[in-house]
């Protein structure tokens, strides 16, 4: 489905074949598909998804400018930096370098990308090329991020090691993580630390000055997720085998959060600190809270979740394995009855696929009053 602009607006499954579409009601809220195999299903818009956008990437990475209006997402070459009514702002061009790892400047003013051979790069908001940065050599990177002053930017290299640039380009800093491949990377709030995570399972926090603080064998596997609290006090940590961790900066180990069926690519806290996000390729985002309750959980719009980021406007931010990227009503997700959106999800599915046995055609009946 798309809207009189032409832009994606809904993803609909059918039995077979689209054939026919009519729209009931007033409301245009209500409308009936036929498909191949002359079946006719009945269909409302009712979900706390806001809108879609569809890129042609395999994507890694989300970033969000500080309003919430803009997001960019990729990974290729050329990426696009999107507005809200789903318009091409801005376009970065890295020639032939595949760009994976992107953010936005807290002051709005500056992109950070990151990629292969050695690319790192500062872009205008209107896709200027600012600054191309000196001292990764051919070694790829997959993570950056600014300072909380938006006056330094770190990007993580395979090869382990933690570059800080001043953004006038100037190295500052060059840290020696571990030997391994290098993943995540992130500032504390107070600009003072940096913790990095790494495809051994390895986490470490280091002053800015360059002096190690902390390592930990936080994760049995790769670290996919990192993601630190507004007010300082934690980190978390995502890993390929459907786990995530919570930490104070002194390496304690507050909390494991378990549920996933498959690896966790994304993890991201919400702007009052207390809800953490965990996106995973077994196709659900689930929100927690920091006590380790489980208290929503999304289901995909796509073959599984890559990153998750929330907005500062109210809204949840997930892109997916196939580039679905799409945005969600916060409000509407946590007051969302999770039965309900996941027999809404389902029902079709259950009505006319013939695989499905007899018995299990009428699991969504009878379902208790909200």
């Amino acid at each position: 489905m798309r809207g009189i602009d032409g832009s994606p607006w809904r993803v609909l499954q059918t039995a077979g074949d689209m054939r026919g579409i009519i729209f009931a009601g007033s409301d245009a809220q209500t409308m009936v598909t036929i498909d191949s195999g002359n079946t006719a299903q009945l269909r409302r818009w009712e979900s706390p998804l806001l809108q879609t956008i569809f890129l042609d990437d395999d994507v890694w990475d989300i970033a969000l400018s500080p309003d919430g209006e803009r997001v960019i997402s990729g990974d290729s070459p050329v990426v696009h930096v999107w507005n809200r009514d789903r318009t091409i702002v801005a376009t970065l061009d890295a020639g032939q370098n595949t760009l994976f790892g992107f953010d936005y400047s807290p002051d709005g003013q500056m992109i950070a990308a990151v990629g292969a051979n050695g690319t790192a790069q500062l872009w205008s908001p209107t896709g200027e090329l600012l600054q191309d940065l000196q001292g990764l050599g051919d070694v790829q990177s997959w993570g950056t991020s600014f300072s909380p002053d938006s006056q330094r930017l770190a990007a993580i290299a395979e090869d382990g090691r933690i570059l800080v640039w001043a953004t006038d380009g100037k190295l500052m800093q060059t840290l020696q993580g571990n030997k391994d491949l290098g993943l995540r990377v992130a500032f504390s709030p107070d600009g003072e630390q940096l913790v990095a995570a790494s495809g051994s399972g390895t986490l470490q926090v280091f002053q800015t000055d360059g002096t190690l603080l902390h390592e930990i064998k936080g994760h049995d596997a790769a670290i996919f997720g990192l993601s630190v609290s507004p007010d300082g006090q934690y980190y978390a940590s995502a890993r390929r085998y459907s786990t995530a961790k919570l930490w104070r900066w002194d390496g304690t180990l507050i909390r494991t959060f378990e549920g996933h069926s498959n690896a966790i690519f994304g993890v991201d806290f919400s702007a009052d600190g207390q809800i953490l996000a965990t996106a995973s390729a077994d196709n659900t985002v689930t929100l927690w809270s920091l006590e380790g309750e489980k208290i929503k959980t999304l289901y995909g719009h796509g073959p599984g979740f890559k990153d998750v980021k929330f907005s500062p406007t109210g809204e949840l931010v997930t892109v997916a394995e196939d580039g679905t990227l799409a945005r969600w009503n916060l409000e509407e997700v946590l007051a969302l009855n999770e039965l309900d959106y996941a027999c809404n999800w389902v029902a079709d599915y259950l009505r006319t696929n013939s695989d499905v046995a007899d018995s299990d055609r009428t699991l969504c009946k009878d379902l208790p009053e909200n």
